[in-house]
């Protein structure tokens, strides 16, 4: 007789989780949001149906986990454990600052480590295909570029904050460090950044904008 198999470990689960996520954006930017089904992203995550519905609910909240992914890899250091941010994700924890801080991930150390973090993830690979996604998608779906724009440019606004103190400093910022680059990423114009031109991007604006880049981060007292 075959033994029962046991509740499948942190690590599977956190396998699982981020096979699902790249299928679905995978489904995404090929088919578009509204024509992607629950079905094909199970397909292509191999996993049954019913375990992207257990995980997610719906394809809303697999796109939602996609750009909660993307924003949890700027505010971690690069080497964190990716169960501690999936375990986040499934705690529902957080609003950024005081998850980073309970999963144990430090959120970077300097203005210009966070903004260079900002400038890699969000002129990479995946995060154009979001991006572009949200822009096609959202006259037909503005819940769907609502929840995008909390979820990603308002949590990295905030972020940023820490560093700034200024909310509408911390705002300028954001739109100065993607820039024209970005734009030109979204055009297929130019290649994602290594992460030493990130820096390099990152220096320069903060230079621009006469922003101290070894400024650190305020501790919430809330």
């Amino acid at each position: 007789m075959t033994a029962k198999r046991g509740r499948p470990t942190a690590e599977e689960r956190s396998a699982r989780r981020d096979a699902i996520i790249d299928a679905g954006v995978e489904q995404f930017t090929q088919h578009g949001f509204d024509a992607t089904t629950i079905d094909a992203i199970a397909a292509a995550a191999a996993v049954a149906k019913r375990t992207v519905y257990t995980y997610f609910g719906d394809k809303a909240g697999v796109f939602e986990a996609a750009v909660d992914r993307l924003h949890d890899a700027e505010t971690t250091v690069p080497s964190a454990p990716a169960d501690a941010r999936i375990e986040t994700h499934l705690d529902a924890a957080h609003d950024t600052a005081a998850a980073v801080g309970e999963a144990g991930q430090p959120a970077p150390a300097t203005l210009l480590d966070a903004s260079t973090d900002l400038v890699f993830r969000l002129h990479g690979d995946d995060a154009i295909a979001l991006h572009r996604l949200v822009v096609a998608q959202a006259p037909h779906f503005p819940d769907l570029a609502a929840r995008f724009y909390d979820r990603a440019p308002r949590r990295s606004i905030a972020d940023l904050e820490g560093y700034t103190r200024d909310a509408a400093l911390a705002e300028l910022l954001y739109g100065a460090l993607l820039g024209e680059p970005h734009r030109r990423r979204l055009l297929g114009l130019e290649a994602s950044p290594s992460r030493p031109d990130a820096a390099a991007h990152a220096s320069r604006t903060l230079t621009a904008l006469g922003l101290d880049p070894l400024a650190t981060r305020r501790v919430s007292t809330r």
